[in-house]
This record gives structure tokens, sequence and C-alpha cells, in this order.
């Protein structure tokens, strides 16, 4: 899963996602997310 962070990274984070991975500043002022979710 990715999201930017200006979309939905808290609603992902309540809902079991787990941050993997941040590039900041893209696009400039923002950061960009990769998630993961263990599936059980």
């Amino acid at each position: 899963m990715t999201t930017f962070s200006f979309q939905a990274r808290p609603f992902y984070e309540r809902s079991g996602y787990e941050v993997i991975a941040d590039v900041p500043d893209y696009p400039p002022g923002h950061a960009y997310h990769v998630l993961k979710k263990r599936l059980a």
C-alpha cells in the first residue's frame, strides 16, 4: 500500500498497516509512504 502525507496515512495506520519506508519531500513539501499489513 502506498500513500502521500496529504492523503490517508493515519487511516491506514489505524487499520493495522505499518510504515516500512518514507520518501521525504516527494512531491516537494510532502512525503511518500509505503505501508504493509501482516495477514493472519
